[in-house]
């Protein structure tokens, strides 16, 4: 056997043994483990204070006052508490994979920038730091990318959107101004500038219009509308 040959087949073993290594190997990296971002950073039951800013400008601010959480860029209206409760207590238990990025030229893009977000988002709280970060582009309905303020490392969070965090006050507050039981309307009157309008209901649940034309049928589609409204 001549040394080309002799080389030749050690090549052919150690290329064996490599594909063997290779066969035995799991394949693809574990993923990392789940964690909790902002576990120790937040406590709801501590949160005094909330200031939310969107990309447009936009922004609304809360406060917990001694009734529950008010909107004070909105005159101090009451605000949901439990949708307020609901983010809040979620916070601490957000769960995010490993980092996606620990690279500040890669913030601007994933828009959780100083300078570039979807929602930039301050929680004062009494007794503990503010806890302030920033929200930008999503990667799926509930999957977030996030940033602490004052650190580079960005995470997609699970469970979580920037559109969660609304910056309107319709956002926050309950925008029904008034809730009456429809089926306990037995009359209806409308006056404006060109008259009046007076509706009534009968026993066999039918609406009447009081004065109306001889040969005119009221329509009923339009008394269920006015209802509903």
């Amino acid at each position: 056997m001549t040394r080309l040959n002799r080389w030749l087949l050690t090549l052919l073993a150690l290329q064996i043994v490599a594909l063997f290594v290779v066969w035995l190997m799991p394949s693809g990296t574990p993923a990392e483990r789940p964690r909790k971002i902002l576990e120790g950073k937040i406590d709801p039951a501590a949160a005094s204070r909330i200031r939310v800013v969107g990309n447009d400008g936009k922004s609304a601010e809360l406060a917990k006052r001694e009734g529950g959480w008010v909107l004070v860029s909105g005159g101090d209206y009451p605000v949901q508490t439990t949708k307020v409760s609901e983010l809040l207590g979620k916070l601490p238990g957000l769960l995010a994979g490993s980092v996606v990025t620990n690279k500040p030229s890669h913030h601007a893009a994933l828009e959780v920038a100083a300078s570039s977000f979807q929602r930039e988002i301050q929680i004062d709280q009494a007794g503990k730091p503010t806890l302030h970060f920033y929200l930008g582009t999503s990667a799926g309905i509930k999957d977030v990318h996030l940033r602490l303020a004052g650190e580079d490392s960005v995470y997609l969070a699970k469970d979580l959107s920037a559109y969660d965090w609304g910056t309107l006050p319709a956002d926050w507050v309950n925008t029904e101004f008034l809730k009456i039981d429809r089926d306990s309307i037995v009359g209806l009157n409308i006056q404006n500038k060109e008259g009046a309008v007076e509706l009534s209901k009968g026993q066999d649940g039918k609406w009447s219009l009081t004065d109306l034309a001889e040969g005119t049928k009221l329509k009923d589609s339009e008394v269920e509308s006015l209802l509903a409204r």
